[in-house]
């Protein structure tokens, strides 16, 4: 995002027109109302737009936390697990491969 441009018509752009969502959880984001409660919204409205296998919004822990009501239904991955990020890159991988 650039100095003068609207940040959140940027963010809101930019989640429609990825292809994955990472929602990023820790014990401070999720306790936290405001805007990312919002971008978590706007994704979950997208991913009903999806097919049932596609693999678009991934909950990540980066710490131990609760997991949102909202994302309970996605299987989340712990980052700071040992395999968190293989697991993370290994979703990403099957996610592009099932839209081929």
């Amino acid at each position: 995002i650039l100095p003068g441009e609207r940040w959140k018509s940027c963010v809101q752009k930019a989640i429609q027109e990825s292809d994955f969502f990472l929602a990023c959880l820790s014990a401070n984001s999720v306790s936290k109302r405001g805007f990312l409660q919002k971008e978590i919204n706007d994704a979950l409205d997208i991913w009903q737009e999806k097919l049932e296998d596609d693999i678009y919004l991934i909950p990540v822990r980066l710490e131990d936390c609760e997991v949102p009501e909202s994302l309970r239904d996605f299987q989340w991955v712990n980052l700071f697990e040992e395999d968190g990020w293989t697991r993370l890159v290994k979703a990403i991988q099957v996610g592009v491969k099932r839209r081929a």
